[in-house]
């Protein structure tokens, strides 16, 4: 979010003094108000800046309103000083939307345009000489880009470092190379856009990859920023996993659709989204795209005589210094590791850190759980009379992260028991999650099988739990998606009961 409400605004302490002392017939000092117009971080749009230099009226701060009910602006003072001091307040302006990757963030469409030589891409001037000034027809763009990187910071910061959270919890360092990466694969993704009609040589081929490996060799001064280069990468792969079920478009050719495509698939649930950037046609995927990032990044670490560790893979290596709620039991337990499409089309090794990274599952990351797992308890797995119709009920659901969360919101109308008090709108370890899960989908299939016109048979008195329905006979002749005869508490209750902070179900 870009704007606070207004009871959130804030303004420097000693400008707030100031005015306390010399009361309501203050005139502002023009250093007072150059610094008012770059520094106060709570307002950094330049729409929003705008309507305050040329007004100076509507915006004004809460604290400020308690010590005088109006201000004799005349021709705004505000105006004043932002004539005489454009160039450093647009600047500052720009600092409090991008933060310190400002640098990063300025460079994608500072140095290249489409239908420069590629021959040049490498020579282009690096972060630090680029010019301070920023023109008009950058800010749009500016903040444009800016609200794609603090989406996806919003994004990763659930998906890898707070599960409580909806917005982020990164801290300014972690902010700052999460922005500083990302920039940086903007650049790189405006270099080299998806070409599907390429017909160069081999010759050609190794040209180009050589100028992608020179581009990342410019961003990876160090290990350090190697790394956190590499885990974007693979923060923005894992979003495409999560969506590519059935693997029918390379995700090397996703990646070109830059960040921004990211988050466009992101929220659309689909990577359809992308057929004006890419072309999702198979065969129309070259051999350029392959190994997009990983064959320069490769050929980086090897130049460098470094083996990358294990950790390398990890979206959170580099960036993070922490991941809350790392303490729970829950992480330990049967823990949340992506989509279905990940452990089931692609492989569970694929994505192993991020499985022990993802602790909790909220409403926004329904798309992420593993319907792959068993979910018929007890023995109805073993009837095929119901794990057969089970499956072909399911699988409509597994074709897209949307329909997903369709599926798991209708759970929730058959709550009960130890789960009647639970809130969709609530995050809860994934341990927990999967139980509630498999304590509900059996009953939602009973009522569609119920709504398609299936007329049971008379319930067996052991129900669900009856140890004999993988017997034809039996299993045909009585119906087992139903509750034992016995008290509901008589079952067993989950093993190793989780004491995590979310949900306290031990």
């Amino acid at each position: 979010m870009f704007i606070l409400p207004p009871s959130q605004w804030q303004m420097p302490v000693h400008l707030r003094d100031h005015l306390r002392r010399h009361g309501p017939t203050f005139l502002f000092a023009d250093h007072s108000l150059q610094e008012l117009l770059t520094k106060n971080r709570h307002l950094p749009r330049y729409s929003r800046r705008r309507t305050m230099i040329s007004s100076a009226k509507s915006w004004f701060l809460v604290p400020l309103l308690e010590l005088f009910n109006r201000l004799p602006w005349r021709r705004s003072p505000f105006y004043r000083v932002f004539e005489g001091h454009p160039k450093s307040i647009t600047r500052a302006v720009a600092y409090n939307i991008v933060g310190p990757a400002l640098q990063q963030a300025l460079y994608p469409y500072r140095n290249y345009e489409p239908g420069d030589d590629p021959s040049a891409m490498a020579t282009v001037c690096p972060e630090d000489s680029i010019n301070p000034v920023i023109a008009p027809k950058e800010r749009a763009r500016l903040e444009e880009n800016a609200r794609v990187v603090w989406k996806l910071e919003d994004i990763y910061s659930l998906t890898v470092k707070d599960r409580m959270s909806q917005t982020s919890a990164l801290s300014f360092d972690e902010s700052w190379r999460f922005r500083r990466a990302m920039y940086r694969i903007m650049l790189y993704c405006k270099m080299f856009p998806f070409a599907p009609s390429y017909n160069e040589s081999d010759e050609e081929f190794e040209t180009l990859r050589a100028q992608r490996t020179a581009i990342l060799t410019q961003y990876a001064a160090d290990v350090g920023e190697l790394q956190q280069l590499s885990s974007v990468v693979k923060y923005l792969t894992n979003i495409f996993y999560k969506l590519n079920g059935t693997l029918d478009i390379s995700t090397d050719a996703l990646l070109t659709a830059s960040p921004s495509g990211a988050l466009r698939a992101w929220e659309a649930r689909s990577y359809d989204v992308l057929q004006d950037v890419v072309e999702l046609d198979s065969e129309s995927i070259t051999e350029l795209e392959e190994g997009y990032f990983d064959i320069p990044l490769q050929r980086i670490w090897t130049a460098r005589e470094i083996t990358p560790s294990p950790e390398c893979g990890r979206p959170s290596q580099g960036i993070l210094n922490s991941i809350n709620g790392a303490e729970d039991r829950s992480r330990n337990a049967l823990l949340l590791g992506g989509s279905h499409f990940i452990l089931k089309q692609v492989g569970s090794s694929i994505l192993p850190h991020d499985i022990q990274e993802c602790q909790h599952v909220s409403i926004t990351a329904w798309c992420l759980f593993n319907l792959d797992y068993d979910l018929l308890k007890h023995n109805l797995d073993k009837n095929y009379i119901i794990s057969d119709p089970f499956d072909d009920a399911v699988e409509p659901f597994l074709e897209s992260p949307a329909a997903l969360e369709r599926l798991i919101a209708s759970l929730f109308a058959f709550r009960r028991g130890k789960y009647a008090g639970w809130d969709p709108e609530n995050s809860y370890c994934a341990r927990c999650f999967t139980h509630f899960v498999q304590d509900h989908i059996w009953m939602w299939f009973l009522q569609q099988r119920l709504s398609q016109g299936w007329i049971p048979p008379a319930n067996c008195r052991y129900g669900c739990k009856c140890d004999k329905q993988d017997d034809d006979r039996h299993g045909k002749k009585k119906n087992h998606l139903c509750d034992p005869v016995e008290d509901l508490i008589t079952w067993d209750p989950p093993e190793d009961k989780c004491h995590c902070r979310v949900c306290r179900m031990g």
